[in-house]
């Protein structure tokens, strides 16, 4: 349930989805015991162990479809085929619910409850967090596209996500997360447009997909086109060019957005050091969270003092896709005296032009975020000494980007100083983690 009561204590769904997998685990582990013991009965009885009427049927049917459920959401699973888990993860649970409605009049009280729990979580997310709108695409370098929700300015906090469904192609019965790339327009130092911004990399089929129809349309231009319905990669491929049924431009697209999700108090301004983290494309948060920190430090209603933005690269060419907006924001923050120190970190060789942010600094070898996080804590403890206070106003710490790197943040800041931490004022760490 993405809709669920922790949302009033500001956890999104997916923080608290722990409790989710445990209460899972045990459910389907009483499950199969009272099975296991029920054959074991029968067995001692000498009675048929399979019995394909009534009771027996029908928690027959259960089991089968708990044990499902418990396959298909192991990781391995989960992170390749995962519409198709998806798929069966409600097929399966509503199949439980109908089984054990049959199974048992004592439990029925019990399912009406949980069916309402569902139901109520599928009215909400559609009546109060779905919208229809329209979507510009464009293709950015990095093999990304940037996706333009129009006139939907506000109703999100910096760091949440939306679940995206482009209406095109046999792919518009999927969805999926996006973290939202800007702040919301009262507070973005950014011309947006009153726009939400999404960036989508090639990164599984749906993206794909989307990301060579766009090029296709742009490269090609709509003089052109023939009309072959919305397919797949491989057709867009195969005819060279191609139109949308309806006929409009096909830049233009019809989205429906769920949403937003996500931890609502992740507020980094209200720490004196902020250290923002990104992997690749991870950056889409981090973009979000630096023009939130801007947007409140111009109002009067940010501790910040200095933030660190690092970034790390393989294609540099994906800064292109953030750069007019990110610079927009570090030339006001220059402007109003937030001192932010931007570094981007490639591995592979490549000019200072080709550096599309240009109050950045190019790093050309890899991140080291040991490093990153003691100076951090340094310069809020060497601030805090200059200022004659006991201690700084804390450091928070922002990080989004493949494991690897969020597993490297939380242990920099497990091993920091706790000398130098407390002179700070504290340390705090938020992360997204890229995956399902």
């Amino acid at each position: 349930m993405k809709n669920s009561p922790f949302g009033l204590i500001g956890k999104g769904y997916e923080r608290v989805n722990f409790i989710h997998r445990f209460a899972g685990r045990l459910l389907i582990l009483g499950a199969f015991a009272h099975y296991g013991l029920w054959l074991y009965m029968r067995h001692s009885m000498g009675a048929p162990l399979l019995v394909f009427a009534g009771p027996p049927l029908t928690g027959f049917i259960a089991v089968v479809s708990l044990a499902v459920i418990l396959l298909s959401s192991l990781k391995i699973f989960r992170s390749r085929l995962y519409q198709t888990f998806l798929f069966l993860h409600i097929a399966g649970y509503i199949t439980v619910l109908v089984a054990l409605w049959f199974h048992r009049v004592a439990i029925r009280p019990y399912i009406i409850v949980a069916a309402a729990a569902v139901v109520f979580d599928a009215l909400q997310g559609l009546l109060i967090k779905t919208r229809f709108k329209s979507a510009i695409l464009k293709s950015v370098p990095g093999n990304m596209t940037k996706i333009q929700v129009q006139n939907v300015g506000d109703g999100w906090r910096a760091g949440q996500h939306v679940y995206l469904r482009i209406m095109r192609g046999r792919r518009m019965f999927e969805k999926h997360p996006f973290t939202i790339a800007n702040a919301p327009s009262s507070l973005s130092p950014a011309n947006h447009d009153q726009s939400l911004i999404l960036v989508a990399k090639a990164a599984g089929d749906f993206t794909k997909t989307h990301i060579t129809l766009t090029q296709a349309v742009e490269v090609l231009g709509k003089e052109n086109v023939v009309h072959i319905p919305w397919t797949d990669e491989k057709s867009v491929q195969d005819k060279g060019s191609f139109v949308s049924e309806s006929g409009h431009e096909p830049n233009r697209v019809s989205v429906i957005i769920e949403g937003p999700y996500g931890s609502f108090y992740a507020d980094l301004a209200r720490y004196e050091t902020v250290v923002l983290i990104a992997g690749g494309s991870g950056f889409t948060y981090c973009s979000a969270m630096l023009e939130d920190i801007v947007g409140s430090f111009r109002e009067g209603k940010c501790k910040t003092r200095k933030v660190y933005v690092t970034w790390a690269l393989r294609d540099l060419g994906m800064a292109q896709a953030f750069s007019a907006s990110v610079n927009e924001t570090l030339d006001l923050a220059k402007e109003l005296g937030l001192e932010i120190s931007f570094r981007i970190y490639t591995s592979t060789i490549a000019s200072r032009e080709a550096n599309t942010i240009h109050l950045s600094h190019l790093i050309p070898t890899r991140v080291d975020v040991a490093s990153l996080i003691e100076e951090a804590l340094e310069s809020t403890a060497t601030a805090a000494n200059f200022r004659n206070v006991a201690r700084g106003s804390g450091v928070g710490v922002g990080v989004c980007g493949p494991t690897t790197l969020i597993n490297a943040t939380r242990k920099a800041v497990a091993r920091a100083s706790g000398s130098l931490e407390s002179k700070a004022g504290g340390i705090t760490l938020h992360s997204e983690v890229f995956g399902w």
